[in-house]
C-alpha cells in the first residue's frame, strides 16, 4: 500500500512539474526511480497515463482523470491527518472565530462541546467581521464575496415575538396582514423596515423603535415596545421565563448560517468547522 501512495505522489509531481526530470528533482529521487514508478503505475492500471517522447509530454484522457482523482485522494488524506493531530492528547493553540453577537449565542454550546473534546485548544471569539484576519474562521448569515471557501453549516428560524403585556393591550394578531395595526421593533442592520414572509408578502409595521442589533431588539420586545422578529435560539430563554410569546409561528423565516475558512488556516480549523456543522440545529 505504501508503494501505491508513493506512486500516486510521484505521478502528481510528474504532472505538476511537467516532466520526469523536474519531478525527480522536486522529490529528491533519481530520475530512473521516478520513471520506474510511472511505468509501474501504468502497468498496474493497464492504461497509458502520459504520452511521452524525447520531445513531447502530454496527458491522455485517462491520465487527466487519474490525476484529478489522485490529487483529491492525497488532499483528503492530508486533511484527515491534520484533524487527527488536532484531536490528539497534546493538541494546543488557539482558533479564531468571528461571528456577530447574535450568532455567538448560537455557536457557544457547540464551541463548549468542542472544547470538552479538545481542552488544549482555545477559541477566541470576535464580533467584527470587517476586521477578520487571514487566520479567522468567519461564521455569518451574509454571503461573503471573498477568496475564502464557504459552506453552509446550519440554519435557524426567526419568529415574531412580543411581551404578554404588549399583546394584552393590542389588536388581535391572526395573520401577517394584521401587523399593519401593530408596533414593530425594527433592526437597523436588517436594512429594511419591512418584514418579508415566505409568500413574498411585505408588511410594514408601525415603527415603535429602531435598534442596532437583535440583542437590543430582544430587550425592546421584553420591555413591551412592540413585536420583534427574532431568531428562536435568541428568544428561547425569555419564552421559558414567560417574558415573551411567539406569534404567527407558521409564518417563520429560515436563515442559512455559513462558515468561511481562513485564507491562512491553523491546525484544527477543519475539525472545528466539522464540529459546528454537526452540532448546529437545522430547523
Amino acid at each position: 500500500m505504501a508503494d501505491k501512495f508513493e506512486d500516486l505522489r510521484t505521478y502528481i509531481a510528474i504532472v505538476e512539474a511537467g516532466g520526469v526530470n523536474s519531478a525527480a528533482v522536486k522529490l529528491e529521487i533519481a530520475k530512473s526511480a521516478a520513471s520506474r514508478r510511472l511505468s509501474d503505475l501504468e502497468e498496474r492500471l493497464g492504461v497509458t497515463l502520459i504520452q511521452r517522447t524525447t520531445r513531447s509530454f502530454e496527458l491522455t484522457e485517462a491520465g487527466r482523470t487519474f490525476y484529478n482523482e489522485a490529487r483529491r485522494i492525497l488532499d483528503d488524506i492530508a486533511s484527515v491527518e491534520e484533524r487527527l493531530r488536532v484531536g490528539g492528547v497534546g493538541d494546543s493553540g488557539q482558533l479564531v472565530v468571528v461571528a456577530d453577537r447574535g450568532l455567538s449565542r448560537l455557536l457557544m454550546p457547540a464551541i463548549a462541546a468542542f472544547r470538552g473534546k479538545h481542552p488544549g485548544t482555545g477559541v477566541c471569539l470576535r464580533s467584527d467581521v470587517a476586521k477578520a484576519g487571514a487566520d479567522s474562521l468567519i461564521v455569518t448569515t451574509a454571503r461573503l464575496d471573498t477568496m475564502r471557501s464557504g459552506r453552509g453549516i446550519g440554519e435557524f428560524r426567526s419568529v415574531l415575538f412580543a411581551s404578554p403585556t404588549y399583546l394584552a393591550r393590542s389588536a388581535p394578531l391572526r395573520s401577517p396582514a394584521d401587523l399593519a395595526e401593530h408596533d414593530g421593533v425594527l433592526v437597523a442592520a436588517a436594512g429594511s423596515s419591512h418584514w418579508i414572509f415566505g409568500s413574498g408578502t411585505e408588511i410594514l409595521p408601525r415603527p415603535a423603535v429602531t435598534v442596532a442589533d437583535d440583542e437590543a431588539a430582544l430587550a425592546a420586545a421584553i420591555a413591551g415596545l412592540g413585536l420583534a422578529r427574532l431568531p428562536e435560539f435568541l428568544a428561547q430563554s425569555a419564552v421559558r421565563a414567560r417574558d415573551l410569546v411567539g406569534c404567527l409561528a407558521d409564518h417563520h423565516v429560515k436563515t442559512l448560517v455559513s462558515a468561511y475558512k481562513p485564507s491562512r488556516p491553523s491546525g484544527g480549523v477543519d475539525g472545528l468547522l466539522d464540529h459546528l456543522g454537526a452540532s448546529l440545529i437545522r430547523s
